[in-house]
């Protein structure tokens, strides 16, 4: 079967994985559609082809405007006759311009739409004209997530949905810790860690203040532990303040690294922490850094924002928390700070899952389920 996928995020190599398994472990003959480059906030775009590659590349000339994800794309409706595709992969949001224009391109190829969008917003005239004429044509929907999924059927979609997660490369995270580098950035005792941004949606304010609780209270059966926080971000000045305040002694801060150097980071930890708040405009979407960190045998604590209790349920070796609430983010911590045991069998637990259920090859595995019934 012949798939045209249309995506501006496939201008990472890494986000073409999926695609190119559906050509080379699923007997698809997929092309990817992408502009040549893009204004958003997708570093260092790489459209090299090598072989084997798996799914074909056609980079196409793109127009953006705004901040980059109103864009449309050159050649689009005589490459799309060129290809003669069977079905059309629209990995864009179905309100985007790019969708509009699929739709005009193409009027009667069957498509599958995808989204991310977990809250249920509002959009005004032409977008929500836009998403309407997606849902009708499409015969199904990607949705990354549960609350993908009823945020689809909340804003009028009634078709086939499916639930593809993003994919992970499980396999550059393995277990271990490197007490090297450990003992070098003065890491002692259990590690609470945290990567990512350093922003309010993240949920750094309670994590600084979960862990000063911990240091406050300081229960005798409370075996010593430090505090990582790795990122950027506007509130990098809060956890350096935070290391020399109710922290001092216990906090050790390092900026963002290359995600390239991402899986040693989760090595210099024992536990990982992902307190996300919602927003009036943002929930969280997914949780990468949960599979991440379930890949190198870390168990989790994490807030009930958005699609992680999902993600953490899936996994299997997590503890969800409610959000905003610092007090039963540090109880949990506190739990599995005390018992290795645990953490060792929650780490366990998130290892296997992680593979089986968030890595490229399953995430194409169900990808190809989902293209092969929407073709029927």
């Amino acid at each position: 079967m012949r798939v045209a996928i249309v995506s501006h995020g496939a201008l990472v190599r890494l986000n073409r994985r999926p695609y190119d398994l559906l050509a080379t472990a699923h007997g698809f003959e997929a092309t990817v559609i992408v502009p040549d480059r893009w204004l958003g906030d997708l570093p260092n775009p790489d459209l090299r082809v090598e072989p084997p590659s798996g799914a074909g590349l056609v980079a196409l000339r793109g127009r953006a405007t705004g901040d980059g994800s109103r864009f449309w794309l050159h050649q689009l409706r005589p490459t799309l006759r060129k290809l003669r595709p069977d079905l059309i992969l629209l990995d864009e949001e179905p309100w985007s311009v790019v969708a509009w224009q699929t739709l005009r391109a193409d009027r009667t190829t069957p498509l599958v739409v995808y989204s991310k969008q977990n809250i249920a917003k509002r959009l005004p005239p032409p977008f929500s004209w836009m998403r309407t004429a997606g849902y009708r044509r499409a015969r199904a929907a990607w949705a990354v997530g549960e609350t993908t999924a009823e945020v689809l059927r909340a804003t009028g979609f009634g078709g086939s949905i499916d639930l593809v997660p993003h994919g992970v490369e499980v396999t550059r995270f393995t277990p271990g810790r490197d007490e090297e580098r450990r003992r070098a950035y003065g890491l002692a005792g259990v590690v609470i860690g945290y990567a990512g941004r350093l922003v309010d949606d993240k949920g750094i304010a309670e994590l600084l203040d979960a862990t000063a609780r911990l240091v406050a209270a300081a229960p005798s059966d409370l075996p010593p532990f430090t505090v990582l926080v790795v990122g950027s971000g506007p509130l990098a000045e809060a956890v350096r303040q935070a290391a020399h305040g109710p922290l001092a002694g216990r906090l050790r801060f390092l900026p963002a690294v290359p995600h390239d150097e991402a899986p040693g980071l989760y090595r210099l930890m024992d536990v990982f922490v992902l307190p996300s708040r919602t927003t009036a405009r943002w929930r969280e979407q997914f949780g990468r850094a949960l599979v991440e960190a379930a890949a190198t045998a870390l168990p989790l604590v994490a807030a009930d924002s958005g699609e992680i209790p999902h993600v953490v349920r899936a996994l299997g070796g997590g503890r969800v928390v409610p959000e905003r609430d610092p007090a039963a983010l540090a109880a949990a911590l506190a739990t599995l700070v005390r018992d290795p045991a645990a953490r060792a069998s929650l780490g366990r637990t998130n290892l296997e899952a992680a593979h089986a259920r968030f890595s490229q090859e399953a995430v194409a595995r169900r990808m190809a389920e989902l293209l092969a019934g929407a073709a029927r």
